[in-house]
């Protein structure tokens, strides 16, 4: 199978929304909860948001500050698991969405000049950006 024909196949190992949290008392983060391709260069970045935002929600169901105090029930840690992945798992499918993209326009016979095409257009957008608020 030619590159071309198989960019047009999102395999299964790209498929996001593993659910692994029915009990609420686990959850997974960067490429365990949701593998990308490299093409867009946000993987990394996006592991570290899923670690910013699952501590945030940790500490804001926390009962108390100091380490004697962790949760007072379970559910709280339960709640806490669920909020963070509905965000996470949102937050995953968009730069998943802009990495199957960048696979398309690599593995293209006009990748390069694709390539080109694509963050001249994206300048473009950056500089009628900057002309509207200079402008203002």
């Amino acid at each position: 199978m030619d590159a071309q024909a198989w960019v047009g196949i999102r395999p299964p190992s790209l498929q996001l929304r593993h659910n692994v949290n029915e009990h609420g008392s686990i959850t997974l983060i960067g490429d365990a909860a949701h593998l990308m391709t490299p093409f867009a260069g946000v993987g990394v970045n996006v592991g570290m948001q899923d670690a910013l935002e699952l501590a945030r929600v940790i500490i804001a169901r926390k009962s108390g500050r100091d380490s004697s105090t962790l949760f007072s029930d379970r559910t709280s840690l339960a709640v806490a698991l669920k909020e963070y992945e509905a965000t996470m798992f949102v937050r995953a499918e968009e730069n998943a969405k802009a990495t199957w993209d960048y696979l398309g326009i690599f593995f293209n016979p006009r990748g390069a000049i694709k390539m080109v095409e694509h963050f001249e257009q994206i300048k473009m957008k950056e500089r009628a950006s900057a002309d509207v608020k200079a402008a203002a």
